[in-house]
Protein backbone atom coordinates (compact mmCIF):
# COMPACT_ATOMS: atom_id res chain seq x y z
CA UNK A 1 0.00 0.00 0.00
CA UNK A 2 2.80 2.43 0.88
CA UNK A 3 4.53 1.67 -2.40
CA UNK A 4 1.33 2.46 -4.34
CA UNK A 5 0.84 5.82 -2.54
CA UNK A 6 4.46 6.77 -3.17
CA UNK A 7 4.00 5.98 -6.83
CA UNK A 8 0.90 8.19 -7.03
CA UNK A 9 2.70 11.06 -5.27
CA UNK A 10 5.60 10.81 -7.71
CA UNK A 11 3.21 10.87 -10.67
CA UNK A 12 1.46 13.96 -9.29
CA UNK A 13 4.80 15.69 -8.79
CA UNK A 14 5.71 15.05 -12.41
CA UNK A 15 2.37 16.44 -13.60
CA UNK A 16 2.70 19.55 -11.46
CA UNK A 17 6.06 20.29 -13.05
CA UNK A 18 4.45 20.36 -16.48
CA UNK A 19 5.86 17.24 -18.12
CA UNK A 20 3.50 14.36 -17.37
CA UNK A 21 4.09 12.39 -20.57
CA UNK A 22 5.58 9.06 -21.58
CA UNK A 23 8.86 10.81 -22.46
CA UNK A 24 9.25 12.33 -18.99
CA UNK A 25 12.27 10.26 -17.97
CA UNK A 26 14.15 10.87 -21.20
CA UNK A 27 13.35 14.61 -21.19
CA UNK A 28 14.41 14.97 -17.56
CA UNK A 29 17.63 13.07 -18.21
CA UNK A 30 18.57 15.37 -21.09
CA UNK A 31 17.75 18.41 -18.94
CA UNK A 32 19.97 17.20 -16.11
CA UNK A 33 22.84 16.60 -18.53
CA UNK A 34 22.37 20.07 -19.96
CA UNK A 35 22.25 21.64 -16.51
CA UNK A 36 25.52 19.95 -15.53
CA UNK A 37 27.17 21.15 -18.74
CA UNK A 38 25.93 24.67 -18.07
CA UNK A 39 27.37 24.63 -14.55
CA UNK A 40 30.85 24.08 -16.01
CA UNK A 41 30.24 26.74 -18.69
CA UNK A 42 29.97 24.34 -21.63
CA UNK A 43 27.08 26.26 -23.09
CA UNK A 44 26.99 24.76 -26.58
CA UNK A 45 26.85 21.28 -25.09
CA UNK A 46 24.17 22.41 -22.65
CA UNK A 47 22.01 23.80 -25.46
CA UNK A 48 22.31 20.54 -27.38
CA UNK A 49 21.04 18.65 -24.33
CA UNK A 50 18.22 21.15 -23.79
CA UNK A 51 17.21 20.78 -27.43
CA UNK A 52 17.03 17.02 -26.96
CA UNK A 53 15.00 17.50 -23.79
CA UNK A 54 12.43 19.64 -25.61
CA UNK A 55 12.37 17.25 -28.58
CA UNK A 56 11.36 14.56 -26.11
CA UNK A 57 8.81 16.77 -24.38
CA UNK A 58 8.12 20.32 -25.58
CA UNK A 59 6.06 20.98 -22.46
CA UNK A 60 8.98 20.68 -20.07
CA UNK A 61 8.66 24.40 -19.51
CA UNK A 62 11.65 25.25 -17.35
CA UNK A 63 14.05 24.08 -20.08
CA UNK A 64 13.24 27.24 -22.05
CA UNK A 65 14.49 29.38 -19.17
CA UNK A 66 17.81 27.55 -18.81
CA UNK A 67 18.36 27.35 -22.57
CA UNK A 68 17.76 31.10 -22.74
CA UNK A 69 20.43 31.61 -20.10
CA UNK A 70 22.91 29.42 -22.00
CA UNK A 71 22.24 31.39 -25.19
CA UNK A 72 22.82 34.64 -23.30
CA UNK A 73 26.25 33.39 -22.23
CA UNK A 74 27.04 32.69 -25.88
CA UNK A 75 25.97 36.25 -26.75
CA UNK A 76 22.97 34.97 -28.71
CA UNK A 77 20.77 37.70 -27.27
CA UNK A 78 17.92 37.30 -29.73
CA UNK A 79 17.89 33.56 -29.08
CA UNK A 80 17.85 34.14 -25.33
CA UNK A 81 14.95 36.58 -25.65
CA UNK A 82 13.00 34.05 -27.72
CA UNK A 83 13.47 31.37 -25.05
CA UNK A 84 12.63 33.68 -22.16
CA UNK A 85 9.52 34.79 -24.05
CA UNK A 86 8.47 31.18 -24.51
CA UNK A 87 9.03 30.57 -20.81
CA UNK A 88 6.96 33.64 -19.95
CA UNK A 89 4.16 32.52 -22.26
CA UNK A 90 4.03 29.20 -20.42
CA UNK A 91 4.60 30.52 -16.89
CA UNK A 92 3.80 34.24 -16.75
CA UNK A 93 4.54 34.56 -13.02
CA UNK A 94 8.28 33.82 -13.27
CA UNK A 95 10.02 37.01 -12.15
CA UNK A 96 13.51 35.89 -13.22
CA UNK A 97 12.38 35.25 -16.80
CA UNK A 98 11.29 38.89 -17.11
CA UNK A 99 14.49 40.10 -15.45
CA UNK A 100 16.71 38.02 -17.75
CA UNK A 101 14.77 38.99 -20.85
CA UNK A 102 14.98 42.60 -19.76
CA UNK A 103 18.76 42.42 -19.51
CA UNK A 104 19.16 40.84 -22.96
CA UNK A 105 16.80 43.49 -24.32
CA UNK A 106 18.83 46.21 -22.58
CA UNK A 107 22.01 44.93 -24.23
CA UNK A 108 20.25 45.21 -27.60
CA UNK A 109 19.61 48.93 -26.83
CA UNK A 110 15.86 48.54 -26.38
CA UNK A 111 15.53 50.64 -23.23
CA UNK A 112 11.74 50.81 -23.35
CA UNK A 113 11.37 47.03 -23.65
CA UNK A 114 13.93 46.42 -20.92
CA UNK A 115 12.21 48.83 -18.53
CA UNK A 116 8.84 47.17 -19.13
CA UNK A 117 10.36 43.77 -18.31
CA UNK A 118 12.09 45.03 -15.18
CA UNK A 119 8.87 46.63 -13.96
CA UNK A 120 6.98 43.39 -14.53
CA UNK A 121 9.66 41.38 -12.77
CA UNK A 122 9.40 43.62 -9.69
CA UNK A 123 5.61 43.52 -9.83
CA UNK A 124 5.75 39.72 -9.61
CA UNK A 125 8.52 39.64 -7.00
CA UNK A 126 9.16 42.94 -5.17
CA UNK A 127 12.08 41.30 -3.35
CA UNK A 128 14.13 40.48 -6.45
CA UNK A 129 17.27 42.48 -5.60
CA UNK A 130 18.94 41.81 -8.94
CA UNK A 131 16.08 43.38 -10.86
CA UNK A 132 16.36 46.60 -8.84
CA UNK A 133 20.07 46.67 -9.61
CA UNK A 134 19.46 46.12 -13.33
CA UNK A 135 16.67 48.68 -13.46
CA UNK A 136 18.85 51.15 -11.58
CA UNK A 137 21.57 50.76 -14.19
CA UNK A 138 19.08 51.35 -16.98
CA UNK A 139 17.59 54.40 -15.26
CA UNK A 140 21.07 55.83 -14.72
CA UNK A 141 21.73 55.44 -18.43
CA UNK A 142 18.40 57.20 -19.11
CA UNK A 143 19.57 60.05 -16.84
CA UNK A 144 16.85 59.32 -14.28
CA UNK A 145 19.43 59.66 -11.55
CA UNK A 146 17.16 59.98 -8.52
CA UNK A 147 15.19 56.91 -9.60
CA UNK A 148 18.43 55.04 -10.28
CA UNK A 149 19.72 55.85 -6.80
CA UNK A 150 16.44 54.66 -5.28
CA UNK A 151 16.72 51.32 -7.11
CA UNK A 152 20.35 50.84 -6.11
CA UNK A 153 19.50 51.53 -2.46
CA UNK A 154 16.58 49.10 -2.57
CA UNK A 155 18.77 46.40 -4.10
CA UNK A 156 21.31 46.82 -1.31
CA UNK A 157 18.58 46.67 1.35
CA UNK A 158 17.32 43.41 -0.13
CA UNK A 159 20.81 41.95 -0.50
CA UNK A 160 23.27 43.61 1.91
CA UNK A 161 25.97 41.13 0.92
CA UNK A 162 26.21 42.63 -2.57
CA UNK A 163 28.40 45.48 -1.38
CA UNK A 164 29.60 46.26 -4.90
CA UNK A 165 26.36 48.25 -5.25
CA UNK A 166 27.99 50.87 -3.00
CA UNK A 167 30.00 51.93 -6.06
CA UNK A 168 26.81 52.54 -8.07
CA UNK A 169 25.25 54.42 -5.17
CA UNK A 170 28.33 56.63 -4.86
CA UNK A 171 28.41 57.34 -8.59
CA UNK A 172 24.73 58.28 -8.55
CA UNK A 173 25.33 60.68 -5.68
CA UNK A 174 28.22 62.29 -7.53
CA UNK A 175 25.98 62.80 -10.55
CA UNK A 176 23.35 64.37 -8.26
CA UNK A 177 26.08 66.62 -6.80
CA UNK A 178 25.75 65.08 -3.34
CA UNK A 179 29.51 64.99 -2.99
CA UNK A 180 29.65 64.42 0.77
CA UNK A 181 27.18 61.57 0.43
CA UNK A 182 29.23 60.12 -2.43
CA UNK A 183 32.44 60.28 -0.39
CA UNK A 184 30.74 58.40 2.45
CA UNK A 185 29.73 55.65 0.02
CA UNK A 186 33.20 55.49 -1.54
CA UNK A 187 34.66 55.23 1.98
CA UNK A 188 32.52 52.16 2.66
CA UNK A 189 33.31 50.67 -0.76
CA UNK A 190 37.07 51.18 -0.40
CA UNK A 191 37.03 49.60 3.06
CA UNK A 192 35.76 46.42 1.41
CA UNK A 193 37.56 46.71 -1.95
CA UNK A 194 40.84 48.54 -1.20
CA UNK A 195 42.39 47.51 -4.52
CA UNK A 196 39.87 49.32 -6.73
CA UNK A 197 41.91 52.16 -8.23
CA UNK A 198 38.96 53.78 -9.95
CA UNK A 199 37.16 54.24 -6.63
CA UNK A 200 40.09 56.29 -5.31
CA UNK A 201 40.07 58.44 -8.44
CA UNK A 202 36.34 59.10 -8.21
CA UNK A 203 36.48 59.76 -4.47
CA UNK A 204 39.26 62.21 -5.19
CA UNK A 205 37.09 64.02 -7.72
CA UNK A 206 34.27 64.21 -5.18
CA UNK A 207 36.69 65.64 -2.61
CA UNK A 208 37.80 68.31 -5.10
CA UNK A 209 34.18 69.43 -5.29
CA UNK A 210 34.06 70.12 -1.54
CA UNK A 211 37.47 71.85 -1.65
CA UNK A 212 39.30 69.04 0.12
CA UNK A 213 42.29 69.41 -2.18
CA UNK A 214 44.71 67.62 0.11
CA UNK A 215 42.44 64.59 0.44
CA UNK A 216 41.71 64.63 -3.28
CA UNK A 217 45.38 64.66 -4.27
CA UNK A 218 46.09 61.85 -1.82
CA UNK A 219 43.38 59.77 -3.52
CA UNK A 220 44.68 60.64 -6.99
CA UNK A 221 48.18 59.58 -5.98
CA UNK A 222 46.84 56.32 -4.58
CA UNK A 223 44.94 55.64 -7.81
CA UNK A 224 48.05 56.38 -9.87
CA UNK A 225 50.18 54.08 -7.73
CA UNK A 226 47.62 51.34 -8.43
CA UNK A 227 47.94 51.89 -12.19
CA UNK A 228 45.06 54.24 -13.03
CA UNK A 229 46.37 56.42 -15.87
CA UNK A 230 43.55 58.97 -15.57
CA UNK A 231 44.85 59.84 -12.12
CA UNK A 232 48.02 61.22 -13.68
CA UNK A 233 45.98 63.83 -15.57
CA UNK A 234 44.05 64.70 -12.42
CA UNK A 235 47.30 65.24 -10.51
CA UNK A 236 48.65 67.51 -13.25
CA UNK A 237 45.47 69.56 -13.26
CA UNK A 238 44.67 69.83 -9.57
CA UNK A 239 47.77 68.99 -7.54
CA UNK A 240 50.38 71.53 -8.54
Amino acid sequence: MIKTLSSIAFTLLICLNGYCQTDTTKSYSYFQKGFQQQKIKKYQEAIACYDSSLNSNSNYNKVYFFRGLAKYHLNDLQGSIADYSECIKRNVQLSSAYDNRGYSTFLLKDSEGALADYNKSIEINPKNDRTYLNRGGLKYQLKLFNEALSDFNESLVLNPKNTQILYDIALSKVTLKDFKGAIAEYDKFIMIYPDNANAYLLRGMAKMNISDNLGACSDFQKALTMGNKDAEEAIKEFCK
